[in-house]
């Protein structure tokens, strides 16, 4: 006779219930169950609540429900940094293999909202490896829906000692509903090596002051930002886009791509922005390139700020993307602070509708050098009034860019001229060529020598 022996653990084999206020030790004592007994930890249909589930030796460790029926609730909370799932890592050990799979995963902003409390995040992830999330539905936290963190410990002081990092982490099919903006971020990626988000949906996130729905923003100068893919991404109702946010002091972010993400209706902040910041001095044609690429991206209905913001980066290119209905327009260097200048910036085969709703221009380029506008069509760019109604406005001296082959109209009558501040341009080694330029849009004199 064979004898058949069940590959997993039930968290109600050892006493977790519905009915119970608080089912952290009897999940815990399953989680040290499954490790002693190298099987996966399954979770019901039904909600259980409990809090600080600590995943730091749970190598290869599968816990998995049966789809977003079976939840798991953060017990209501008051105390920073309480989590449902949590990896501690405080050493250079990293936690192999765990996988999140068919589940649902449910915070507390219901009682307590970002403004209060921003650090009861629903998963809290620091030195992973080959991690998968997959079909994981992230509702409602005060914080984040999951961090990956790095160096930066209990009072930001970074463990420059052993340095703790994140690396090849998966998340797919997963969703996130904040519910009622009263959050932080859905996505925070403080520290990893080769992250890929695929087929992600969220909405309803991040109040005003807060990052955005997806953050990338190593915290100090060891965490590591590299090979990240965001791809089949829809967003929607959120107070911030994708944001990556770089510290000088940090020479470790590169390799970003945003490939196919669908961004609509952002109430605070930008749509999709990329910045270094605290430079000591300008970027040059030597500093090492962040490599930012957009490609195949829609971003529409930005409320109060711009739907692409670029500053403090080489190499960056926007490719066959959409970007309409926005409060302000593109910002392509920062024109209040020369070191936030951009270096190899191209833009091309996109399409800008509506930009700058309020006073200002459909592009900003400012102190940088090498921008390539090419193959784009342009629609409705610039102030609705008289005030303004330009395309392109130009701030503290950029050179060598290149409007080539773009189609510009202005049906509703919005855009008045290309370009703005013509005498703060420098035209030496500028382009302006095969143009073709409609409704009566006065084109530029000073643009080239």
């Amino acid at each position: 006779m064979r004898v058949v022996t069940q590959k997993y653990v039930s968290i109600t084999d050892y006493g977790a219930s519905v009915s119970v206020a608080d089912n952290s030790t009897f999940v815990q004592n399953a989680i040290d169950a499954c490790i002693a007994q190298k099987k996966s930890l399954y979770i019901p249909k039904g909600l259980f609540k409990c809090k600080n589930l600590d995943l730091t030796h749970a190598a290869r460790l599968m816990i998995f429900g049966e789809g977003w029926d079976s939840q798991l609730k953060l017990v209501d909370s008051r105390f920073n940094y309480d989590t449902i799932f949590g990896v501690n890592n405080l050493t250079s050990y990293q936690t192999p293999g765990i996988i999140l799979r068919d589940l649902q995963l449910i915070g507390n902003v219901d009682k307590v909202t970002a403004s209060t409390n921003d650090t009861l995040h629903l998963s809290r992830l620091a030195g992973v490896t080959d991690m998968l999330i997959d079909n994981v539905f992230f509702t409602g936290p005060s914080g984040d829906g999951i961090i990956l963190l790095g160096n930066a410990v209990s009072g930001g002081v970074e463990n420059s000692l052993y340095p703790v990092h994140n690396q090849h982490v998966t998340m797919q099919n997963c969703k996130w509903d904040g519910v009622n903006n009263g959050n932080r971020n859905g996505i925070s990626v403080i520290d990893c090596f080769d992250f890929v988000g695929y087929n992600l949906r969220l909405e309803n996130f991040t109040m005003s002051g807060e990052p955005g729905v997806i953050d990338l923003e190593p915290n100090g100068s060891h965490e590591i930002i590299q090979n990240i893919t965001l791809q089949d991404i829809w967003i929607k109702n959120c107070g911030g886009g994708v944001q990556t946010y770089i510290p000088g002091v940090n020479a470790n972010t590169k390799n970003i791509l945003l490939d196919n993400i669908n961004i609509d209706t952002i109430l605070y902040s930008n749509g999709i922005s990329a910045s270094v910041v605290d430079l000591a001095a300008p970027i040059s044609a030597a500093t090492e390139p962040i490599n930012f690429k957009v490609n195949n991206c829609t971003v529409k209905n930005i409320i109060a700020s711009n739907p692409l913001y670029l500053s403090g980066l080489r190499n960056t290119a926007v490719i066959n993307s959409v970007f309409e209905s926005s409060a302000e327009g593109v910002v392509i260097g920062d024109g209040y602070n020369s070191n936030g200048n951009c270096i190899d910036t191209r833009i091309t085969g996109s399409r800008f509708t509506k930009l700058s709703l309020k006073d200002g221009s459909g592009f900003r380029i400012a102190n940088s050098d090498r921008t390539y506008i090419e193959d784009n069509q342009m629609v409705d760019c610039g102030n609705i009034s008289a005030k303004w109604g330009i395309l392109l406005d130009i701030m503290n001296s950029p050179t060598h860019i290149y409007f080539n082959r773009n189609t510009v109209s202005s049906p509703l009558g919005y855009t008045k001229s290309i370009l703005y501040n013509e005498g703060k341009i420098t035209p030496a080694g500028n382009e302006y060529k095969d143009n073709r330029i409609f409704d009566n849009i006065l084109e530029p004199k000073g643009f080239i020598v």
